[in-house]
């Protein structure tokens, strides 16, 4: 069975670090995308998806709210729908 792929969007580098090392003691699952802002998280999410998304909500500039809303829309646009 493939590990599930997940990414984090945090802005504090220490609190995306332990949540990655969380989720990489499972042998289901995988976290191998960390994102310090939205811009970033929607920009290469597009191109390389994951079955989950670990979002702060409040990050600086966008919001983790507007990076939801806006790859939600590109996987409709792409006629696909979230796993």
């Amino acid at each position: 069975m493939k590990p599930i792929k997940i990414a984090i969007l945090e802005d504090l580098k220490e609190v995306a670090a332990h949540l990655q090392t969380i989720f990489n003691r499972e042998a289901d699952m995988t976290c191998t995308q960390l994102y310090q802002n939205a811009e970033d998280a929607m920009h290469f999410l597009v191109a390389s998806p994951v079955d989950i998304l670990i979002v702060d909500i409040g990050l600086p500039r966008a919001s983790g709210i507007d990076a939801i809303r806006f790859l939600t829309e590109q996987l409709e646009r792409a006629g696909k729908t979230a796993p």
